[in-house]
């Protein structure tokens, strides 16, 4: 899913769209009815002008009955659900005062008599929709951040099988899911690489499987999680078909074995989804007595095993029953 959302401008740059639209209408003033039609012509202008771009950004954000369940936890983590919709209400609002404002002054022009009294109108008006507009300027500019937010979160397909690649920080997700698929996730040899969500694509058989690599966990409950930490959770949640365990038993990665195979018990526990364990870091060796039953031995950084891997992913996709899969999201009725 792709948010397509215009850039948000300023409140002073929607205000000189507006005014310099209206400026450009001109009619021949020497009689009393054209400057009545100027006048008239020039508020309704501005104001059209300047709702329209606001009831464009209204449009334009995801409201959370449009979007599926993974993208509604993430935007609520990244953006806030809640505020985005506060704001993007503010911006209905000014819309519908700003068409009122309009409305008023256009039959206060048509009872005037005098040229003089016509261009007061319209310079108040103009006013009081500027007025109008200060008062949602910090809502443009928040949505303008979310904005640019929104435009980076991955684009999944909710009808594609999805292996979600989870495990701490600098075990080599990263460099396993490299190997793997079309991603390109940053590589790093230190903690906290993966600050968001990466996806790629596997081939099987002309099937396509969506894989992703998440931010890195730690044991600890949901309201002890950083954001990128919840992002990993929201995944799990929403997407995981199968979820691949990635073990460092070298503890390279700065982690224990006891608490690599504590998060793998977590995980298994709580989300209850097919997973396959991986060892990653086969070419350094495997310590004595760090071993889990029916996981595989790779090297993400030599390629050792990866095959394995792959044809370990197709079986257990094809063995997952349809019921058991996270149900596609088809939208609101």
């Amino acid at each position: 899913m792709k948010f397509k959302i215009p850039t948000v401008l300023k409140a002073s740059e929607i205000l000189d769209k507006g005014f310099r639209r209206a400026s450009k209408i001109s009619t021949d003033s020497r009689y009393r009815r054209e400057r009545r039609s100027e006048n008239i012509s020039k508020v309704t202008s501005a104001g059209s002008t300047i709702s329209a771009k606001l009831r464009q950004y209204v449009k334009a954000f995801p409201s959370s009955d449009q979007v599926p369940p993974f993208y509604f936890d993430l935007i609520d983590l990244q953006v806030g659900m809640g505020e985005m919709k506060h704001s993007l209400g503010a911006l209905d609002w000014a819309a519908k005062r700003i068409d009122a404002v309009v409305n008023e002054a256009v039959k206060d022009i048509k009872r005037c008599h005098e040229s003089g009294e016509m261009a007061a109108i319209q310079k108040r008006t103009y006013g009081r929709i500027s007025s109008i507009m200060s008062r949602v300027e910090k809502d443009l500019d928040y949505l303008n951040r979310a904005r640019d937010l929104l435009k980076k979160m991955p684009d999944i397909e909710m009808d594609l099988p999805t292996v979600v690649i989870a495990g701490h920080p600098n075990v080599g997700k990263s460099t396993i899911i490299k190997k793997l698929s079309t991603a390109k996730p940053e590589v790093a040899s230190y903690p906290f690489t993966t600050q968001e969500i990466f996806m790629g694509v596997m081939e099987f058989d002309r099937s396509r499987i969506q894989i992703l690599d998440t931010p890195g966990l730690f044991l600890r409950p949901d309201e002890d999680r950083n954001l990128v930490e919840l992002e990993a959770v929201a995944a799990l949640r929403h997407l995981a078909t199968l979820v691949v365990f990635v073990l460092d038993p070298t503890e390279y990665c700065g982690y224990s074995w006891e608490d690599q195979l504590g998060l793998l018990k977590s995980i298994t526990e709580i989300f209850d989804r097919p997973t396959l364990v991986v060892m990653n870091k086969a070419d350094m060796g495997v310590p004595e007595g760090r071993s889990f039953e029916g996981a595989l031995l790779v090297s993400g950084e030599t390629g050792e095993g990866l095959e394995e891997v792959e044809e370990a992913i197709k079986k257990a996709l094809a063995e997952i029953p349809t019921e058991a899969a996270p149900e596609p999201w088809a939208g609101e009725d």
